[in-house]
C-alpha cells in the first residue's frame, strides 16, 4: 500500500476527532496550508486563528520545503498579465485571505488577480521571498525593507492587499512611527507617497498631510518660500494640504470659541458662587440675630414665671407689677390687681 503523503494526511485527520490540545506551531500553520476539508468547527477556528499570528519562518527547513507542494497559483495584474507563480500551500500558508483565489486549485492554477494601483514588481520580490523559503533557504530570514518610501510603502501595501501584513506590518509602523514624532518628511518622500494610490498608501498620505499642516501651522517649516514652491509641484499634497488647514483652522476655532465659552461660565459660576456664599452669610448673621432674640426673650420669660411663682406663695396682700398681672391673665387666668 502507498504511503499517504503529507497534505493526505492532514486532510484525512481533519475529519477525525481530535483530542483537544494546542496545536504546535509547525501542525498548525501546515494544517493551514493543505487542509481544506471541513472538520470539528471549533478546532477549525482555533487553528485558523494561531496561525494567523504564526509565520513560516518558525517552521523548519523541511517543512517549509513542503510548501512549495501542491496545486499553484498565479498571480496576475489589473489586466490579466501573468506576474509570478506560488505554491495553494504557500499562499495559504502566509495568507489570511483564502477567498482572493479565483477558480479550483488543483484542476487548473488558481488565479489572484491584483489591483491597479500595486507595483507589480514589488508584489514579485515579496512572493519571490516567501518562495525562497520554501526552496533553497535553509535560515528563514524577516522580509526587509528598500529603505526607500516607495518600494516600501508599495511592500506594505501588497502585504495588506493579499492578507499578508504580518510580514509588513513592522516596515508600516517604523514609518508611521517616524511621521507621530514629528519628523518632517523630504520632498522626495512626500513625492513618493503621494504616488502611492492604495489604502496603506492612502493611510501614510494623510498621516504626511497632518504632520506637515502641523509643522507648518506652527512656524516649523525651515524654508517657507521653497515649501510654497514645492506644493506648485504636487498637486495633489497642495489640495490635501489646503483641505487639512481649512478643517485645522475650523477646528483651533472651535476650540478657541469652546474656550472663551468655558471661560464666561467660570466667570458666571464664580459670580454666582460668589452671590451665593454673600447670601448665606447674611441669611446666617440674620439667623443669629433671631436666636439671640429668642434667647433673651425665653430668659425673661422664665424670670417673670419665677417672680410671679414667688408672689403666689406669699401670705398677704401682693403687690402686682403690669407684667406680672398679664402673665397671670395669659397663664393662669385670674386678674389680679395692679
Amino acid at each position: 500500500m502507498a504511503r499517504k503523503s503529507l497534505s493526505q494526511r492532514l486532510a484525512s485527520n481533519a475529519t477525525t476527532k481530535a483530542p483537544a490540545t494546542t496545536p504546535t506551531t509547525s501542525s498548525t500553520v501546515l494544517t493551514k496550508a493543505f487542509v481544506s476539508a471541513p472538520g470539528p468547527k471549533s478546532r477549525d477556528e482555533a487553528d485558523a486563528n494561531a496561525a494567523e499570528n504564526v509565520k513560516i519562518y518558525s517552521l523548519s527547513s523541511a517543512d517549509r520545503k513542503l510548501l512549495a507542494k501542491g496545486p499553484k497559483v498565479h498571480i496576475v495584474d489589473y489586466n490579466g498579465n501573468f506576474i509570478i507563480e506560488m505554491s495553494y500551500a504557500l499562499f495559504r500558508a502566509i495568507s489570511t485571505k483564502k477567498d482572493l483565489v479565483a477558480g479550483t486549485p488543483g484542476v487548473q492554477p488558481g488565479v489572484i488577480a491584483l489591483p491597479s494601483g500595486l507595483d507589480t514588481a514589488i508584489v514579485a520580490d515579496m512572493i519571490q521571498h516567501f518562495k525562497d523559503h520554501t526552496t533553497s533557504k535553509q535560515y528563514a530570514k524577516d522580509l526587509k525593507g528598500y529603505d526607500m518610501t516607495y518600494p516600501d510603502i508599495q511592500l506594505c501595501s501588497a502585504g495588506d492587499y493579499l492578507g499578508m501584513s504580518i510580514y509588513t506590518q513592522h516596515i508600516f509602523n517604523w514609518y508611521w512611527a517616524r511621521l507621530r514624532s514629528g519628523h518632517l518628511p523630504s520632498y522626495a518622500d512626500i513625492d513618493a507617497v503621494t504616488s502611492v494610490h492604495t489604502l496603506q498608501g492612502d493611510s501614510i498620505f494623510r498621516k504626511v498631510v497632518q504632520a506637515v499642516v502641523a509643522i507648518d501651522m506652527e512656524g516649523g517649516i525651515p524654508d517657507p518660500e521653497d515649501y510654497q514652491a514645492y506644493l506648485e509641484t504636487n498637486g495633489r499634497f497642495r489640495v490635501a494640504v489646503e483641505e487639512a488647514k481649512i478643517r485645522a483652522q475650523g477646528h483651533h476655532g472651535f476650540m478657541e470659541r469652546k474656550k472663551r465659552r468655558e471661560e464666561v461660565a467660570t466667570r458666571q459660576d464664580s459670580g454666582a458662587a460668589e452671590q451665593y456664599k454673600v447670601r448665606a452669610q447674611v441669611e446666617k448673621e440674620r439667623n443669629a440675630r433671631e436666636n439671640a432674640r429668642w434667647d433673651e426673650k425665653k430668659k425673661a420669660e422664665a424670670e417673670l414665671a419665677a417672680r410671679v411663682k414667688a408672689k403666689m406663695v406669699q401670705s398677704g396682700k401682693k403687690q402686682w407689677k403690669h407684667d406680672e398681672a398679664a402673665y397671670m391673665r395669659r397663664v393662669y387666668g385670674k386678674n389680679v390687681p395692679v
